[in-house]
């Protein structure tokens, strides 16, 4: 696949990983370009590892069609009616969250919200979470009940 066109290994890259890895194209265009280096000016092809390391990511990565369908299957058909959800909202507010008010908004940092919550539970509610390398640095939640974050956090 990595002998096609430009535009077809973006595709071939892209498409089916959907968001979840969302590096894994720049890391195929990293392998792609040291491909044609090593194969600069050579009569024979030479940089099989390139390929080789391309397919095996490829392989590793989760697949998801997500992208796909969202264009497919909502916005080509015009099967959803948007400005009927919209007057739906309007109409029935849905309440917002209060994890959602966290240290990047106004009303998160009038409540005291830190880096440090934020990092903690943004971390434990991955799922499925794998491992990272700097796991050890994401603070742990403090083992006194009542001892809170560095800043008084209230309820929201």
């Amino acid at each position: 696949m990595m002998y096609n066109s430009n535009d077809r290994k973006y595709n071939f890259s892209n498409r089916p990983l959907g968001f979840h890895y969302g590096l894994i194209t720049k890391e195929i265009e990293a392998l792609w370009q040291g491909h044609e280096l090593v194969n600069k000016n050579k009569t024979e092809p030479k940089g099989r590892i390139f390929v080789s390391k391309a397919v095996l990511l490829l392989c590793e990565c989760r697949k998801s069609r997500d992208a796909d369908h969202l264009q497919n299957l909502v916005y080509d058909r015009n099967d959803v009616d948007v400005e009927r959800w919209l007057d739906d909202v309007r109409h029935y507010p849905i309440p917002i969250p209060p994890y959602t008010f966290d240290v990047h908004t106004r009303k998160g940092k009038k409540y005291g919200r830190t880096k440090e919550e934020f990092f903690r539970e943004e971390y434990e509610a991955l799922q499925p979470r794998v491992p990272g390398l700097f796991d050890d640095l994401v603070p742990s939640q403090s083992s006194n009940l009542f001892s809170g974050s560095d800043q008084k956090s209230e309820p929201l």
